[in-house]
C-alpha cells in the first residue's frame, strides 16, 4: 500500500560466479537491459541509480559495497538501488516478467548469499537515496534486538537510512 508522500527505496547485492564478461554469467549479461527496461516501464516505478562512468540515469552518490564483497576477489558486484511508489509495485515487478525469469536462474550466476539479498526502507518523495556502505547492512546481519526483521507483510518495519536532497543532486 502506497504510504502517503513517500517512496519505497530498494538497495541489492549479489556476487557473481565469475566475471562480468565470463560466460558463466553470461544469462544475467544478456538479460540486463532488459531488466531494467522492464522497471522503468513498470507500474509505480519511481527511478534507479545509474552506475558512475556507465551511459544511464544519474548514479547516485559514490557506489560503496557491504563487507560482504572482501574476500571474493571482486573489486566490484552486482547492485542496484531503486524507489517504487510502493511495496505491492515492487513485488509486481519481481516476481513477473523478465526479471522473474531472471530470478529462476539465478543460481547459476550467482554465489549463494550468506547475507540479507536487499534492504528496503521509505525516504520522503522529495529524496534521493544514496547508496549505502557496508555499515547500512551491519545491523540486518547482526542479532540487534531492538530492530524487528522486515517481510512484505509488515512494510512499517523498515528502517529509514542517511539520504541526500534531490535539490543537491
Amino acid at each position: 500500500m502506497p504510504q502517503r508522500g513517500k517512496y519505497l527505496a530498494i538497495y541489492n547485492f549479489g556476487l557473481h560466479v565469475g566475471p562480468y564478461d565470463s560466460p558463466a554469467v553470461e544469462g544475467f549479461r544478456l538479460r540486463e537491459a532488459a531488466n531494467f527496461e522492464a522497471a522503468a516501464r513498470g507500474h509505480g516505478f519511481i527511478g534507479r541509480s545509474g552506475y558512475d562512468g556507465e551511459a544511464g540515469p544519474a548514479c547516485w552518490g559514490k557506489q560503496v559495497f557491504p563487507r560482504f564483497i572482501q574476500g571474493s576477489g571482486f573489486a566490484t558486484a552486482p547492485s542496484s538501488l531503486s524507489l517504487w511508489a510502493d511495496i505491492e509495485s515492487l513485488m509486481a515487478f519481481t516476481y513477473g516478467g523478465v526479471h522473474s525469469d531472471a530470478l529462476k536462474h539465478a543460481r547459476r550466476w550467482n554465489v549463494k548469499p550468506r547475507w540479507p539479498a536487499l534492504v528496503l526502507w521509505w525516504v520522503d518523495a522529495d529524496v534521493i537515496p544514496e547508496w549505502m556502505g557496508s555499515s547500512g547492512w551491519r545491523g540486518l546481519t547482526t542479532r540487534d534486538r531492538a530492530r524487528p526483521p522486515f517481510h512484505s507483510s509488515s512494510p512499517m518495519l523498515l528502517t529509514v537510512i542517511p539520504r541526500r536532497s534531490i535539490a543537491a543532486g
